[in-house]
């Protein structure tokens, strides 16, 4: 039988040579990286960002011209540029939508009765001449399935009255 002495040495020693073994492949990996990629850094990188918060040049394809744009993680005046858009009670604006076109949509959406009978009271309706709006109520639109807010939303996207989601 082995002795408890010797398993607790055993049990070091692999600890240690699987310690040594793993900081020598990080940093063969790293010297690797380093060399394939020159000893450019993140450092010089960053130096070599332009004023204005767009890093790099343009890049031009067949996709058309790509900005760079500087996304800002911390907001320090506490508002966001958008506030008064973004917390308005949600309004939905159906474009070219006719009273019975949007009742046939709606109808055919993947909605749950309750939620459906909601929307297709037309108190909650504004037809206008280009479209109806529908003021659907909050608890609403955070109700919605997957399926049904994206046939919602795919109609809402069609018109540029509607707040970007």
């Amino acid at each position: 039988m082995v002795e408890p002495k010797r398993v607790k040495l055993l049990c070091a020693a692999f600890f240690i040579l699987g310690a040594s073994l793993t900081l020598l492949l990080v940093t063969f990996g790293v010297s690797l990286f380093l060399h394939h990629f020159g000893s450019e850094s993140v450092v010089h990188i960053l130096a070599r960002a332009r004023p204005g918060g767009t890093v790099g040049p343009e890049k031009h394809g067949a996709w058309g011209v790509l900005e760079p744009v500087e996304v800002p993680l911390a907001n320090t005046d506490g508002i966001f540029p958008d506030e008064p858009e973004r917390l308005q009670n949600p309004k939905w604006f159906f474009e070219r939508y006719t009273e019975s076109s949007l009742s046939h949509f709606l109808s055919s959406c993947d909605l749950r009765p309750v939620e459906r009978k909601i929307l297709l009271d037309k108190r909650s309706w504004d037809i206008g001449t280009n479209g109806v709006s529908i003021t659907p109520p909050e608890q609403l639109v955070w109700s919605l399935t997957h399926h049904a807010r994206q046939q919602i939303y795919a109609a809402l996207a069609k018109s540029s009255a509607n707040y970007p989601q």
